[in-house]
């Protein structure tokens, strides 16, 4: 059984459809995926670098901050000493960052202001100096000292800085990192900017010794009072590419829900053909047992009628044939011997076929020959028959009482005389048996063909071939097929 649902599944066209599309769902849900991982990385590398830039923008704009406040104290230095000092007691109150301001000579010449790291024993600082007059060497100077604790602190306790981590560095020096035992320690080798190996504004991926997790890293070296500093901004990878992990994890899930769904409704579609399966066979075979039934009916019913053309035979034919059978004892005995004979073995005929669905046509044709016999002696010589068969058709075969039915029916529908004598032809041709007779119907009987109709009934549950009843050149002719 398993056997026989699987080949006709295999053959089905059904199947193959669910196959190739479970097949496109999963190559679209494959190429979907790859695509949407490909945007989100884009995306991810821009949001990155907008965070990294972002950052340290707001870590830029800090320290610059610190110059512009130093340069609105130098505006106020020329007003009086008295009035710089109070702008100066003003600032440090409201920023944490400007409490070590002092009046230093001024070195450096073409510049607008000056911003170097101080990192020893005694003091690690950013130090800022603006020029009090004009900018050439020999001048004072406005000095801010920001100690980079301070710094750190002030950075720690800025909102603005999210998703990324910092480090400042000057000449490989950490002048800011979130760890603050490393601020003024030179900078690892991993973590240095090198020109030659590392791309500026670039994102790079990496391994942070100080999270222990890989992150996105962002290098930018900005000129600053008249210094280069490199800003290192550095992004958990994690937090970022959960994104495309979801978004993988999503096509995993619904592929793998697709398959199962897919497999779901192949096993319901299975159980579901087999149910149809085994019903539709047992439709099946109640139809073939139901034709088995009718076709044995329809055996039982020839039987019936054949059984009933034989009675109809005994009774209506041997009372004819008893009467013509009176005259000749007492006219032609020695006939009458013969005629006896002949209705003798008419009827021994009939019950030796009795149950038997086909005979020699040899047998048939000697007890078609003895009825013959009996209904010349009856008509008087009004019947005249001509017997033309191939001696190798003898031994095919044809239904019992088929010939003597055909000639049976000739004599009772045919007017017939001494001057127009009924006559009768019997002979082969080929595959078929012959029985010719002149066409002239007798008008006091009336034919219901229904003799004619169960012998070709008899025949259709024998051969496919088909019997033949015609008028043609005034002559009525049947042919029934031999087997």
């Amino acid at each position: 059984m398993v056997e026989k649902l699987m080949a006709k599944l295999l053959k089905s066209p059904y199947f193959w459809t669910g196959i190739l599309l479970f097949s496109l769902v999963t190559l679209y849900s494959y190429h979907k995926e790859k695509q949407v991982e490909k945007d989100a990385s884009l995306k991810i590398e821009k949001m990155v670098q907008s965070v990294c830039i972002s950052n340290i923008g707001t870590f830029k704009t800090l320290l610059l901050h610190q110059v512009e406040q130093m340069k609105l104290l130098r505006d106020a230095s020329h007003h009086s000493q008295k009035e710089l000092q109070r702008t100066i007691d003003y600032v440090a109150q409201k920023n944490d960052l400007m409490q070590k301001i002092s009046i230093t000579d001024w070195k450096e010449n073409d510049t607008t202001y000056l911003m170097r790291p101080i990192c020893n024993d005694t003091l690690m600082c950013i130090r800022i100096s603006v020029p009090l007059g004009d900018q050439s060497p020999g001048n004072k100077a406005l000095t801010l000292e920001i100690p980079l604790s301070t710094l750190h602190r002030e950075i720690a306790e800025n909102k603005s800085f999210s998703y990324a981590y910092l480090t400042l560095s000057y000449r490989d020096i950490y002048i800011f990192h979130p760890d603050e035992s490393k601020i003024g320690q030179p900078v690892e080798p991993s973590n240095r900017f090198n020109p030659a190996t590392d791309k500026e504004k670039s994102i790079t991926e990496v391994f942070s010794d100080y999270l222990s997790i890989p992150v996105d890293r962002y290098y930018e070296q900005i000129d600053m009072g008249g210094e280069t500093w490199t800003f290192t901004a550095n992004v958990p990878g994690i937090s970022f590419k959960e994104l495309v992990t979801n978004t993988h994890s999503a096509f995993v899930y619904m592929t793998l829900f697709t398959s199962i769904a897919f497999i779901v409704i192949f096993l319901l579609g299975i159980l579901h053909w087999q149910k149809e399966f085994l019903k539709r066979q047992q439709i099946q075979e109640e139809k073939i047992n139901l034709e088995l039934k009718n076709e044995y009916q329809k055996q039982q019913a020839l039987a019936t009628e054949l059984e009933q053309l034989k009675s109809g035979l005994n009774p209506h034919f041997l009372f004819n044939s008893l009467s013509s059978l009176k005259i000749l004892v007492s006219k032609q005995p020695e006939e009458a011997k013969n005629f006896a004979v002949s209705l003798s073995n008419l009827y021994r005929y009939l019950l030796k076929q009795e149950r038997c669905d086909s005979i020699f046509l040899r047998d048939e044709l000697e007890f078609t020959q003895d009825y013959i016999y009996l209904q010349q002696i009856r008509f008087s010589n009004r019947i005249k028959v001509k017997i033309d068969v191939d001696k190798n058709c003898l031994d095919k075969k044809v239904p019992p009482i088929a010939l003597q039915l055909l000639v049976e029916n000739c004599i009772k529908h045919t007017k017939m005389s001494y001057q127009q004598p009924l006559e009768v032809e019997i002979y082969t041709d080929s595959d078929y048996l012959t029985v010719k007779n002149n066409y002239n119907p007798s008008e006091s009987t009336s034919s219901s063909g229904k003799g004619l109709e169960n012998l070709t009934k008899r025949y259709s549950h024998l051969t496919t071939r088909p019997c033949a009843f015609y008028i043609e050149k005034n002559e009525f002719i049947a042919r029934i097929p031999l087997l």
